[in-house]
């Protein structure tokens, strides 16, 4: 091994040791606009920055009917591997609208990259349909049956984070929610006072697909209704059959050459500097 290449892995084994730092792909959010795979737009004013984030990010996202692309960095999540966020939300105010997205999160120096290629790749992996028509139904009527009915349920251990044993007065919406990185479900009732607004977020259903171990887990679930007890487990899961988010390993993986030749490559580089230390006693 060349003495330069010697002094690359010193260089590297010194820096390892300092605070952790990631590269990333920064660049502005694209206007909205109709994105398919064959129709990816190019993002502009990117740069790469230095971070103490723990994930790049390159993500889709559609609302309206229309999608946007972003690049960025995120903190933590609990996840100690590469992993996309895949799911879709419902919001209802005078109209219903939705959204939907996916998210590639990485770990690596410019793996956020934001070349067509991945983009393709990610929403070519993702299935997500909603079936709109067939959950409001099972989740919203504009003509209660008040006061309402609510499942009330918690894994919390602290008293009071999720509800409290007090009397509910008056219950305008049931709420359900999952925190996925803590594993935290709390169910009750949501107390509002009559003709008062309710929560225009009345759905979500967020998926975190690891990409080393191929598992799926829920990242973050969340559910706001007003029909007869819709937060309990048993409507919980029936109305999860009514809409289909999947997420195709193979497809991404399988053709990802460059996240292959990345972790080859890095397994050779450290290989090398395994050689140089030997050689440096």
């Amino acid at each position: 091994m060349s003495v330069s290449n010697v002094l690359k892995c010193v260089i590297f084994i010194l820096s390892a040791r300092s605070a952790a730092t990631l590269i990333c792909y920064h660049c502005n959010i694209t206007q909205p606009s109709a994105i398919t795979p064959e129709n990816i737009p190019t993002l502009s004013n990117c740069t790469k920055r230095s971070v103490q984030h723990r994930y790049c990010v390159l993500g889709i996202g559609f609302e309206a009917g229309k999608g946007y692309i972003t690049a960025n960095t995120e903190d933590e999540y609990g996840y100690d591997e590469d992993f996309v966020l895949g799911g879709f939300s419902i919001q209802q105010t005078e109209l219903t609208s939705l959204s939907y997205f996916v998210v590639y999160h990485c770990a690596t120096d410019n793996c956020n990259e934001p070349d067509s290629d991945k983009m393709k790749l990610l929403l070519r992996s993702i299935t997500i349909e909603p079936h709109l028509e067939l959950i409001m139904p099972k989740l919203y009527t504009d003509e209660p049956d008040l006061p309402l009915v609510c499942s009330k349920y918690t894994n919390f251990t602290e008293s009071g984070l999720c509800y409290t044993n007090e009397e509910t007065n008056y219950c305008s919406q049931c709420m359900m929610f999952v925190d996925g990185t803590t594993n935290r479900v709390c169910a009750y009732c949501e107390k509002f006072k009559p003709n008062s607004s309710s929560n225009t977020d009345i759905f979500l259903d967020d998926r975190a697909h690891l990409l080393k171990t191929r598992q799926t887990h829920i990242h973050h679930f969340k559910i706001y209704c007003n029909i007869l007890e819709c937060n309990s487990v048993d409507k919980i899961e029936q109305f999860k059959k009514l809409y289909n988010i999947k997420f195709d390993y193979d497809k991404f993986l399988g053709t990802n050459n460059g996240l292959q030749t990345s972790c080859i490559s890095k397994l050779y580089f450290y290989l090398m500097c395994f050689v140089a230390i030997m050689l440096l006693r």
